[in-house]
């Protein structure tokens, strides 16, 4: 358990993704990793709301959220780790590319998890409600 060095890890993943460079994220991401996406408790029109696991799982979310949204702003706010668990705080506003319509997520919360030194556990708290409303008016 090494707090500086997963915070240091999610740090780096986060700057790929503002930049655009999934691939680096994606190489990141292990196989076993047990969960990666928003947690939705109900069925949704968000096409990045899937479940998701694994390296595999990873690549099916980044290619929904890409194909969706097209970001205008990813901006990490607050950064708090302890032992195995990083927490970040991010402000979205992306254009829905079905529609042109602007939105904007003005808090999620992420939670990543490490085992062993390894990405085990990615999941995202997100307004699933708003979420659901801009991409159920595309339809």
């Amino acid at each position: 358990m090494n707090t500086q060095k997963n915070l240091a890890f999610v740090q780096d993943m986060y700057a790929a993704f503002a930049r655009g460079d999934i691939a680096y994220v994606l190489a990141r991401v292990p196989e076993d990793c047990a969960e990666f996406g928003v947690i939705a408790a109900a069925k949704s029109a968000v096409p990045w709301h899937i479940d998701s696991r694994g390296k595999t799982g990873a690549a099916k979310f980044f290619e929904a959220l890409g194909g969706a949204v097209e970001y205008q702003a990813f901006e990490p706010c607050d950064y708090a780790a302890v032992g195995d668990h990083v927490y970040v705080t991010i402000h979205h506003r992306m254009k829905v590319r079905a529609t042109g319509e602007s939105m904007e997520l003005k808090e999620t919360i992420h939670h990543i998890q490490f085992k062993e030194g390894n990405l085990a556990r990615w999941v995202c708290s997100e307004d699933t409600k708003a979420s659901h409303e801009v991409f159920a008016r595309a339809r």
